[in-house]
């Protein structure tokens, strides 16, 4: 399903271990006209994400059992998570967490405790990043074009 800027193109996958966030975050998207699920663990987030089949995925890092990080190196690995944008949902934002952040492979994060407008802001710039990055294993294909 193609993502745009626009919220109510959103099918988006929260995940957090903290109930407050994964209510706050995900009440707010609902609210701008997202579609959202919510999972309380990696292991969740596993099972919902295959059936949901999100197109953006805000991912908790610092999670008991399966982490976040676990979780995006998971997903980065399959072919179909290869269009969905991947946001850090974390407390960790010194300059080397940042860097690691982005190293691993994530495609923006978002710092906790998030200010609802930074938070939107930031999802609405990955994505329009995410849709102008070219395909993996295609030269000049866009993401943008590949799912239109």
């Amino acid at each position: 399903m193609l993502i745009t800027k626009e919220t109510t193109s959103w099918r988006i996958l929260v995940v957090d271990d903290e109930p407050d966030n994964l209510r706050l975050a995900g009440d707010l998207l609902e609210y701008l006209g997202a579609a959202v699920q919510r999972a309380k663990d990696g292991q969740q987030a596993l099972e919902m994400a295959d059936s949901f089949k999100p197109n953006l995925i805000l991912l908790d890092l610092a999670m008991p059992g399966l982490d976040g990080w676990e979780l995006q190196r998971r997903w980065r690995a399959r072919p179909e998570f290869d269009l969905v944008p991947i946001v850090a949902l974390t407390a960790l934002v010194m300059q080397p967490d940042v860097d690691k952040i982005h190293a691993q492979g994530f495609d923006a994060y978002v710092a906790k405790p998030f200010r609802i407008t930074a938070m939107i802001d930031e999802l609405k710039a990955c994505i329009d990043r995410f849709t102008k990055r070219k395909v993996p294993g295609h030269s000049t294909q866009t993401v943008q074009e590949r799912t239109q």
